[in-house]
């Protein structure tokens, strides 16, 4: 099942394999954003000096802000509790972005580098 996941922005890494003794398998990672929060540029419960104590109810809720990276990014993920080909990965993908993205405007991602990096664990796993 795929999941949105969040996490460190440099610990976000793409394609990860696991083997924990018990449990081995792979972890996939796609669909990268940054997640911004919003800041409030002044603080509205703060009346000024020489500021009407009557403010209308629209003057107390108009409030700036100011968006800042979290150090955060979200992502889809994917758990395979054995090691999949590189078309079951990318077949995976397509399908999430398309059920994510349905009016059409994807983003970019470079799939053969997924089929790629799974290919490099197989030839990883079979070397051993």
């Amino acid at each position: 099942m795929t999941v949105r996941d969040f996490m460190a922005a440099d610990k976000a890494v793409a394609v990860e394999q696991f083997n924990t003794g018990r449990k081995q398998g792979c972890i996939v990672r796609w669909d990268f954003e940054t997640v911004k929060n919003q800041v409030p540029t002044a603080d509205a419960r703060k009346m000024r000096r020489g500021a009407v104590r009557l403010r209308t109810a629209e003057a107390q809720t108009e409030q700036q802000y100011i968006e800042r990276d979290s150090g955060f990014v979200a992502c889809s993920v994917k758990v395979y509790h054995e090691l999949p080909t590189a078309d079951t990965v990318i077949a995976d993908i397509e399908a999430d972005l398309a059920a994510r993205y349905k009016d059409g405007n994807r983003p970019d991602i470079d799939l053969e580098q997924y089929r790629l990096a799974i290919e490099n664990l197989h030839n990883l796993n079979s070397a051993e």
